[in-house]
């Protein structure tokens, strides 16, 4: 399947504000605060919609094989990654996300494991999201959308220009686009802080139910010494891996 490059615009808000708030969670449950995951201002990551994008126009063709698929939207998230990441170090004097941890990488900016994930995201979005998103889209009036993406992708330039300009400190400082990032970053702060405090509620309720059935398990049995399947191993793990590979078969064979 084919779009538009009106169709492709939208994916590219779409999925950088989705991005965005993804980003916003992850951050909310590693350190228990609002993290901006974008070098923008404004809510949204571009470097997602960017890559949704190349995902929509490169791989529509694999559809019907799910392996080279998925090796595809790998391939293609490997060079997004490096090359936003080192534009974004040479432009603005610091690394956005860093890997150099992680046993398997390169450079710092790509995580070979994350690699399999966005290939499994890029099936996703090819097989499922993007046919959904672009019925979604072709509902809404032609020139409406027109001027909302217009206004949306100005907001989003004028965002990258105020960036660009408080970060390389440039002498001519205007007070209008201070003002301006000003608000886009009010507004990003809205956002990203209801999305921690809504994850930190789902997580301490987590927990606090857990703590409750604990608590009544001890006292229903208190004296009960063996339990099923407990602990991890890496015997499990595989028994896992192979039985949930059998019964995704049986369920995409089924669909």
């Amino acid at each position: 399947m084919y779009y538009t490059i009106y169709q492709l615009a939208w994916f590219f808000l779409i999925y950088s504000v989705a991005g965005w708030c993804v980003g916003v969670a992850a951050a909310a449950v590693r350190r228990h605060t609002f993290v901006n995951s974008g070098f923008l201002n404004l809510p949204l990551n571009p470097s997602y919609g960017f890559g949704a994008v190349l995902f929509a126009v490169f791989l529509p063709e694999l559809s019907e094989n799910p392996f080279f698929l998925v090796l595809g939207g790998a391939v293609i998230a490997a060079a997004v990654t490096f090359l936003t990441g080192f534009l974004l170090e040479r432009i603005f004097r610091r690394r956005w996300w860093d890997y150099t941890k992680h046993r398997f990488q390169f450079e710092g900016y790509i995580s070979f494991p994350l690699l399999l994930v966005w290939g499994l995201l890029a099936l996703v979005s090819i097989l499922f999201l993007d046919p959904l998103l672009a019925g979604l889209i072709d509902r809404i009036p032609r020139l409406a959308g027109l001027i909302i993406l217009l206004v949306c992708l100005g907001l989003i330039a004028a965002d990258f220009v105020v960036s660009l300009v408080s970060v390389l400190q440039f002498r001519f400082r205007l007070k209008r686009l201070s003002r301006l990032s000003e608000d886009f970053r009010d507004l990003s702060d809205v956002f990203g802080n209801a999305i921690t405090r809504r994850v930190q509620r789902r997580v301490l309720r987590a927990h606090n139910l857990e703590a409750e059935k604990l608590l009544e398990a001890q006292k229903e049995a208190p004296e009960k010494s063996g339990v099923f399947a407990e602990g991890c191993c890496f015997h499990k793990l595989v028994w896992l891996f192979v039985i949930a590979a059998f019964l995704g078969d049986i369920i995409e064979t089924l669909f």
